[in-house]
């Protein structure tokens, strides 16, 4: 059967509420899942040390671009933000339980570490 117009989403809607199997992810929700929860307390500072670094700038896009995902022009929330398993797995390797984030020292010693390498 074949539903159309206002009654076919009425339904696509009733039959994800009944099921509860899909979830739907929103831009925020991406953002927060890519960055991490609580994002202002690790991110801004870390933000902050690398812009007092002017010889890490050119270093910090370039790990930038390199892990931004392709096209992440095209999804919302249109930042080229990493993909948030591999976020989340990178947290769990460098943190062991999975909840830590970096501190603005641990940032800047990383992109030292990827300047030299270069």
């Amino acid at each position: 059967m074949v539903l159309q117009g206002e009654g076919y989403a009425v339904e696509a809607i009733r039959v994800l509420v009944l099921c509860r199997s899909v979830s739907i992810e929103t831009p925020s929700d991406r953002v927060e899942r890519s960055v991490g929860s609580g994002s202002p307390s690790w991110l801004f500072p870390a933000i902050r040390a690398v812009l007092a670094r002017p010889h890490l700038w050119v270093t910090a896009l370039r790990v930038g671009r390199r892990h931004a995902p392709p096209g992440w022009w095209r999804r919302p929330p249109f930042l080229p933000l990493p993909d948030a398993d591999w976020m989340s797995f990178r947290y769990e390797t460098a943190f062991a339980d999975g909840t830590g984030r970096p501190s603005p020292d641990e940032v800047v010693d990383y992109l030292e570490w990827v300047r030299h390498r270069r």
